[in-house]
């Protein structure tokens, strides 16, 4: 319990007067007004979070279309490993989910780095699983090469690294790994 007595109690009620009016300016309206614009301003940021999310998954499948036409055939699936610049391991997640829904044949080994630290995900269609990709097995081995872990389901996987300046050759051995 805190208590404010005497004149400490007018320079309480100064200070957050002075507080009052500088949020109301930064919210470009009066003190009076302050909750109204704080709540309109809180909708515009849910909002504008909203489509964000709504442009970012179409990136998604504007960048999967892109990968699956340069995807290389290797043993009956369309394999796509690349490192991607700018992304959290939720848009390479998408991405994937993007891919895998996009051909049954795909196989997916992602990597960006975020924080310092490598993030992978990975993710195998039901026809590349039945030709004998495990998309867990896979990120597991890119893993290992960044100095990580993490695995997953043969159908989808996520995997860290903490050596970020191997992320490239972890990437190009994914290749070798899918025929092993």
């Amino acid at each position: 319990i805190e208590a404010v007595t005497g004149k400490a109690v007018l320079d309480l009620l100064a200070a957050r007067e002075g507080e009052l009016a500088d949020a109301a300016q930064a919210l470009k309206t009066t003190a009076a007004d302050l909750p109204r614009r704080a709540a309109q301003v809180s909708e515009e940021l849910r909002a504008q979070a909203r489509e964000i999310e709504s442009l970012s998954a179409k990136l998604a499948r504007v960048d999967a279309a892109r990968m699956l036409d340069a995807a290389a055939e290797t043993g009956g699936v369309k394999l796509v490993a690349a490192a991607m610049d700018g992304q959290t391991a939720a848009g390479l997640r998408t991405i994937c989910d993007t891919l895998r829904d996009m051909d049954e044949s795909v196989v997916a080994v992602l990597g960006t780095v975020a924080d310092g630290k490598v993030v992978f995900a990975a993710c195998a269609g039901k026809a590349a699983v039945k030709a004998g990709a495990h998309a867990g097995n896979l990120l597991k081995a890119a893993a290992k090469v960044c100095g990580g872990g993490g695995g997953g389901r043969p159908d989808a996987a996520t995997a860290g690294g903490r050596d970020a300046d191997k992320l490239p050759q972890a990437i190009a051995e994914v290749a070798a790994n899918l025929g092993a």
